[in-house]
């Protein structure tokens, strides 16, 4: 069985065939499934228990077993009909949140020079109980799968005579540039008592969650605009690490 991210025909295409080498054959020998993990650490509300477990299988067989020992640790099974619509759902599920990051966050930015609060905008809109998720502004994508899931995805749809702009969109609009730095020092000095021109901006979540796999000090899973931002922030003098 196969958790890990992946473009849709990996598990079919790439770890079937290197199974097979060993002369036994895949639904007859050896079962295959693929389950896209879904683990937020440090969440105690919802756990590997109580978190639906999508399932797919190279056979009805496969996903049967599958289920049976997801089904020991697993509440609520979710089959689906083949190993890549399993591997596809979890593309979904990051790229969804890849899109709406680099979209509040780009609103930010646009609202900053507009003269809007970006904060109530975020608090009407999710005041609407249907068709709206909130996201707020923030540092960016970070972590091991949102700043690389979508191009795993561009990357297969060019094998199909597809090309998707998620990966290129995504990266432009996320990417740190120097009027974040400004929006971060006119983010600091919207309190009730503005603070003097040259005041300290403190960076803080330049590190990725404890409860992670990697070390706090660890700078992969970090979003890939909190350095260069702070960065461009202390080139302004106006920064404290």
């Amino acid at each position: 069985m196969l958790e890990s991210t992946t473009y849709p025909g990996t598990t079919r295409e790439r770890v079937v065939p290197l199974l097979e080498e060993s002369g036994l054959a895949a639904g007859r020998d050896f079962h295959v499934a693929f389950s896209p993990e879904r683990v937020d650490p440090g969440r105690t509300d919802f756990t590997l228990r109580n978190t639906p477990k999508v399932v797919g299988g190279l056979t009805e067989a496969c996903a049967e077993r599958a289920e049976t020992i997801y089904g020991l640790v697993c509440d609520n099974l979710v089959r689906v009909a083949t190993l890549e619509a399993a591997e596809l759902t979890k593309l979904l599920e990051n790229i969804f949140r890849s899109v709406n990051i680099a979209l509040v966050n780009e609103l930010a930015m646009l609202t900053d020079r507009m003269g809007i609060d970006i904060w109530e905008v975020v608090e009407a809109a999710s005041t609407k109980p249907y068709g709206f998720m909130r996201f707020e502004p923030g540092p960016g994508m970070g972590g091991h799968c949102l700043p690389v899931d979508p191009f795993y995805l561009s990357w297969r749809a060019r094998e199909f005579d597809m090309t998707t702009a998620l990966g290129a969109e995504l990266r432009y609009h996320d990417r740190p540039t120097d009027n974040q730095a400004r929006y971060a020092h006119n983010a600091r000095r919207r309190g009730k008592e503005a603070p003097p021109p040259r005041a300290p901006i403190p960076a803080a979540g330049c590190a990725d969650a404890p409860q992670n796999m990697h070390p706090v000090g660890h700078w992969r899973p970090v979003p890939q605009r909190a350095h260069p931002v702070a960065r461009m922030c202390a080139f302004r003098g106006r920064c404290r690490r």
